[in-house]
């Protein structure tokens, strides 16, 4: 500024005459302040270098020119190239760097300076669906030399039939012989459609999800009769029986104190008669004791109780030699 001020003084004494004297400085310091307004002091991002210069360029255009600054094709230039230039702008440079994006089977290798993953798929001319799904995020902001990977989901509702299996009841039998079995009701399948969403990734099947089951036939189940009724060898061949105990077994007879004629239940006492507590072996259940052969349940004592029984004898010196006995007996149905 010292420079312009000595140079306008020469020139000042050079001219005597006042009035040219006066068009003349005021010229000069016209120019001179003209020269300075047209100078802005701007700052220059390129990435991660920073560039400060003061310039006399118009547009941000002129002034990446003027310091050699070469753009490529996909880079960014904040604010626009042809923005007039304001003292104290700040330009900003984006470089384009080489990222790959997955997509339908492809790897395609694009060149952007964009960084949101939504915005360089746009960029890219690549359609998103509704349910695709984009990896990284599309909101997320990526770094050079990542991968985008979309990928293609569909969804699909069908509808299938399913059968429902029927159950199998099994029910005891005492009149069948154990070991045999008797179908009395066939059981039937079921049907049931089933409303499914079936969803695909990439083509590929990934998920599937009952979103609905609607029973058309219900099922009927199969009925079976179990046989319960088993057989022992006695002196009357294989007999059938429906249940065992294991009791404590006595013996008596009409020379017993207290032993009438008659039973409980009016049946003449003999052998054969068998004393029973009816609320555990009911009246009139035919037996088979070991030792003892058949007999049936037609008395009671107040002493029978429980597991005991008293076996009807001849003769009193019988019923002392049969004493009292842990015996199994075999129950044979009324």
């Amino acid at each position: 500024m010292e420079n312009h001020r000595q140079k306008v003084r020469e020139l000042i004494g050079n001219y005597k005459h006042p009035i040219l004297l006066m068009l003349l400085t005021v010229g000069i310091i016209t120019a001179v302040g003209f020269y300075h307004l047209t100078q802005k002091d701007i700052t220059i991002i390129d990435v991660k270098e920073e560039i400060k210069l003061t310039t006399r360029s118009k547009t941000v255009e002129q002034v990446l020119k003027e310091k050699n600054i070469s753009l490529q094709d996909k880079d960014i230039v904040e604010p626009a190239l042809d923005t007039p230039l304001e003292d104290g702008i700040e330009i900003q440079i984006k470089r384009a760097v080489p990222l790959h994006i997955l997509v339908d089977g492809k790897n395609y290798q694009v060149t952007t300076a964009l960084t949101q993953v939504g915005e360089i798929i746009e960029e890219a001319g690549i359609r998103i669906n509704p349910l695709d799904r984009v990896a990284p995020d599309k909101e997320a902001e990526i770094e050079e030399e990542r991968e985008i990977h979309i990928v293609r989901v569909t969804e699909k509702i069908i509808t299938e039939e399913e059968n429902i299996d029927f159950t199998t009841q099994k029910k005891p039998d005492n009149h069948l012989e154990k070991g045999k079995t008797k179908v009395v009701q066939k059981g039937q399948k079921g049907l049931k459609k089933n409303q499914i969403k079936i969803t695909y990734e990439d083509g590929e099947e990934s998920q599937r999800e009952t979103l609905k089951e609607e029973v058309v036939i219900e099922p009927k189940d199969e009925v079976i009769q179990v046989g319960m009724l088993s057989t022992i060898n006695t002196s009357r061949g294989a007999t059938r029986f429906e249940k065992t105990m294991t009791v404590t077994a006595t013996a008596y007879s009409q020379g017993d104190a207290g032993v009438g004629n008659t039973t409980s239940v009016g049946a003449p006492l003999k052998r054969g008669v068998i004393a029973v507590d009816p609320r555990v072996i009911p009246y009139y259940t035919r037996l088979y004791v070991p030792g003892y052969g058949f007999g049936q349940a037609l008395d009671t004592g107040g002493a029978i109780k429980g597991n005991r029984i008293d076996l009807a004898m001849g003769s009193r010196a019988e019923a002392l030699r049969y004493g009292r006995r842990k015996v199994k007996i075999y129950l044979l149905g009324r």
